[in-house]
């Protein structure tokens, strides 16, 4: 469990997304999952409905289907590969506060078998032995994505999440029992 004092959260399922369009008072947003894989027909349905990302003000987390969203919407390819479900320790190809704290022998849980390429709007920071595209993040906008899970991934996990948490307004002050 990820304790963050003073940052308020609220989950929001898929079919409310366009609440948070019309929120004015997000700070960050972080989205997750799915628990469904990629057609030709969803991608063009999921890059329409996320197309938001493009301008959104606050700092962004995408995991697993939010990391393929991200890149998706920005000019990224989603790709459909072998299932992947391991725990992959990730090359670091750049330093970022995302990363901060978290050594590079560190392990993340992975559970997936769509991939997306890094859009050219965005860097690789990180890859593994598994996936080409482990992190990545926008040139000039606090917009991340992971294809891991860190909200399965332990201690390494949370802290990946306090660093996302530290990069929004509301978490300037965030504590954590990481």
């Amino acid at each position: 469990m990820l304790f963050l004092s003073g940052v308020q959260t609220r989950t929001v399922s898929l079919k409310n997304i366009e609440t948070v369009q019309k929120a004015k008072d997000i700070t960050g947003l972080i989205i997750g999952g799915k628990g469904f894989y990629f057609t030709d027909e969803s991608l063009q349905q999921y890059r329409e409905l996320f197309s938001f990302f493009v301008s959104v003000p606050y700092p962004v987390l995408g995991i697993c289907f939010g990391h393929q969203v991200l890149g998706l919407v920005h000019g990224g390819a989603v790709m459909c590969g072998e299932y992947i479900k391991i725990r992959t320790t990730l090359r670091y190809l750049k330093q970022d506060e995302l990363l901060k704290g978290i050594p590079s022998d560190a392990q993340f849980k992975e559970s997936h078998h769509d991939f997306v390429s890094v859009p050219e709007s965005f860097f690789l920071i990180a890859d593994s032995s598994t996936c080409s595209n482990e992190i990545m993040k926008h040139e000039t906008k606090p917009l991340y994505g992971v294809q891991f899970h860190p909200e399965r991934s332990g201690k390494w996990g949370r802290r990946l999440l306090l660093n996302f948490a530290r990069l929004t307004s509301a978490g300037t002050s965030a504590r954590s029992s990481v």
